[in-house]
C-alpha cells in the first residue's frame, strides 16, 4: 500500500473481490461470489529511506558520497493492524479518560443549550 504525507490517521481498508481465491482448493469457508471489504488498521505513517547522495565527478561519471545522505520517503505505508487500535481503545486508563470527557461535554451542552432556551415573561 502506498501513503503519502498527510495520509496518517486515515483508515487502511482490504477489498477482496469475489472469485479471488483464498485458502485451499475445496474449502467453502468463504462465499466466492462476494466481495469483502474489511478495515485494515490506521495509516501511522510511510517510510522514510536513507538515500546515498551522488555527486558528479571531473570527468563527468556519478560517484557516491560515503558520508552525505538524504531522507527519500518511500511511500510504503505503515499500519496499525485495527485489533492493535480495538485493544488500544480498551485500556481502562483510556476508556475512563474518554468517559470524563464525554460526561463533561454533555454538561457543557446542557449549560448551553439552557443558555440558548428563550425565556417566557407572563404579562
Amino acid at each position: 500500500m502506498r501513503s503519502h504525507a498527510g495520509f496518517s490517521g486515515s483508515p487502511v481498508f482490504l477489498l477482496i473481490p469475489q472469485q479471488s481465491f483464498r485458502r485451499e482448493i475445496g474449502d467453502t469457508s468463504l462465499e466466492v461470489h462476494v466481495t469483502r471489504f474489511r478495515l485494515l488498521g490506521i495509516d501511522t505513517g510511510h517510510m522514510v529511506d536513507r538515500l546515498a547522495v551522488e555527486q558528479m565527478d571531473p570527468v563527468g561519471q556519478w560517484a557516491t558520497s560515503g558520508h552525505l545522505r538524504v531522507s527519500h520517503f518511500s511511500d510504503v505505508s505503515i499500519v496499525a493492524p485495527i485489533w492493535n487500535v480495538v485493544d488500544l481503545l480498551k485500556q481502562q486508563d483510556l476508556a475512563t479518560e474518554r468517559e470524563n470527557l464525554g460526561r463533561q461535554l454533555e454538561a457543557e451542552r446542557r449549560r448551553e443549550a439552557a443558555v440558548a432556551e428563550p425565556t417566557s415573561s407572563a404579562g
